[in-house]
């Protein structure tokens, strides 16, 4: 029984909060099209298997949610895809 509570605890740790927001910069910067310093992290949520947040840059904001760094996705908001300052998908080119 300690075993099985140990076991999830472990993996509880790994797949929802053991990264903070130093890491979720890094992780949203290969989707984004910025540098992890130009990225703002904001609406952090951690939920059961899973965690959420919204990357900023650049005038234009991206929702991101992944189960681990290997697993996850960014998706631009539709509200912010008109900003000026970043073109083709986020990568730099204007």
């Amino acid at each position: 029984m300690r075993t099985t509570i140990a076991l999830v605890a472990v993996g509880l740790s790994l797949t929802t909060g053991c990264f903070g927001a130093g890491a979720l910069k890094q992780m949203s910067s290969g989707y984004v099209g910025c540098s992890s310093a130009e990225i703002e992290i904001s609406n952090d949520e951690v939920g059961f298997n899973q965690r959420s947040w919204d990357a900023t840059c650049r005038g234009r904001t991206y929702h991101c949610a992944g189960a681990d760094r290997t697993s996850m996705s960014c998706t631009e908001d539709r509200a912010t895809a008109g900003a000026k300052g970043v073109t083709d998908q986020g990568r730099g080119k204007e």
